[in-house]
């Protein structure tokens, strides 16, 4: 498996900028951003992989996996949310999270 695969990649509309929003929660801070939501998500892919470069580049371990590799599994069986690093969890946002995420008028699309 690459290395990229290890990170969840989220793309969320956000009705405030009207815009789609690419993020790797776990791997860096930032993303980025744009009106079609699979150009966003490639773009994402990219700034993984360079990520991921600098950081073998530079002898940085990575940060530990956001995604373990039971996602497909757990959606075919109907399994609850697998957060990060691969623990099942009920809730995987706080309440900060949320009243950030409705304050910013955003939604979620793909979410691990």
């Amino acid at each position: 498996m690459k290395d990229s695969a290890r990170y969840a990649k989220i793309v969320e509309w956000s009705e405030v900028d009207q815009v789609y929003i690419g993020t790797v929660p776990g791997l860096f801070y930032g993303g980025c951003h744009g009106d079609d939501e699979l150009s966003v998500f490639a773009e994402l892919c990219e700034i993984v992989e360079e990520n991921i470069a600098i950081y073998h580049e530079r002898g940085i371990p990575l940060p530990p996996a956001t995604i373990d590799g039971r996602l497909a599994e757990a959606l075919l069986n109907g399994d609850s949310v697998i957060g990060a690093f691969g623990a099942e969890q009920q809730n995987v946002s706080t309440a900060d999270d949320e009243e950030s995420r409705r304050s910013e008028g955003m939604t979620r699309k793909v979410a691990v």
